[in-house]
């Protein structure tokens, strides 16, 4: 599997589009714009009719036919690819790492779903019952946070019922990226602090839910291991079509085997060229294997 991350950053406008709670896809495109007023049913007729000759696309041909101007025809391919407007005060709170947010029909989106849809059709293939993927990565550094929290939004904006953990007590990033505070979070709930856990929802993204990292335990390795706190994973997914866990780096702590056999999760591997150690990485895999994880398979980004 690969995932192309070294595209730049795509020009954005004064408003970005992200997901929707009712999208429209499968609608005409001429239907919305005239719902949305921007055209009537005699404009449509004609833009079709023009088509025939000229070969391109709805939205490109009324361009040229001078009946739309580029800012109602993008707000109309929102709409039809389930996607609405993000306010710039809500844009400026969520990282630009969230390019799934901010970039939803940039090229390097479009990697991340290609994934998504590897990853899915490997679960099928092999087989796999768990709604849960851990994401892991031999050192730091590598994007293991950049690709869990994205591949959460397009599992999300693909309609589905997603969750998104930050279980990386030694350097929890969740929080920072979505804009939402640390505290409460993962913590409290595994050590029974909190009743539930607590869940937020990003705007923009409803079917999203993020739990941050919460307060970092003194000896993470210690406290993720605890039999009574291992307990309690299980009701984390409940409820989830799917659940993406984001988990410290390998090198040197046990914490990702706790996460991965409390969780029954399955395993993608990131490894980045010219950062990934070589050796670390083989002692990665083995120890996956001895775990009898089921890895899904290794993302290498370039």
């Amino acid at each position: 599997m690969h995932a192309d991350t070294s595209h730049p950053h795509e020009d954005a406008s004064p408003l970005t589009p992200v997901i929707r709670a009712t999208p429209s896809r499968g609608r005409m495109l001429g239907e919305i714009l005239v719902e949305q007023g921007m055209l009537v049913e005699e404009d449509v007729a004609r833009i079709v009719e023009a088509q025939k000759t000229s070969g391109h696309s709805f939205g490109v041909t009324a361009l040229a036919m001078g009946l739309l101007n580029q800012r109602d025809l993008d707000s109309a391919l929102s709409l039809q690819f389930g996607l609405v407007p993000l306010a710039n005060d809500e844009r400026g709170r969520l990282s630009p790492d969230l390019i799934a947010i901010h970039e939803p029909l940039g090229r390097r989106t479009e990697a991340v779903r290609k994934l998504r849809n590897q990853l899915d059709a490997q679960r099928m293939a092999l087989g796999s019952k768990s709604r849960v993927i851990a994401v892991l990565s031999e050192g730091r550094g590598e994007g293991r946070s950049w690709l869990a929290a994205n591949l959460a939004v397009v599992y999300a904006q693909s309609g589905m019922t997603t969750c998104l953990i930050d279980a990386d007590f030694r350097s929890p990033r969740m929080h920072d990226m979505f804009g939402l505070t640390q505290h409460p979070g993962l913590s409290a709930f595994l050590s029974a602090r909190d009743a539930g856990p607590s869940w937020r929802s990003p705007g923009g993204v409803p079917t999203l839910r993020v739990l941050t990292a919460g307060a970092v335990p003194p000896n993470a390795g210690q406290f993720l291991s605890d039999l009574r706190v291992r307990s309690r994973f299980g009701a984390l997914t409940a409820g989830a079509d799917m659940t993406l866990v984001d988990v410290p780096a390998c090198d040197g702590c046990s914490d990702y085997q706790s996460v991965i056999t409390g969780m029954h999760a399955d395993v993608i591997v990131l490894a980045r060229a010219d950062r990934t150690s070589l050796p670390g990485f083989q002692t990665l895999l083995g120890e996956l294997q001895r775990m009898q994880a089921e890895v899904l398979g290794i993302v290498y980004c370039g």
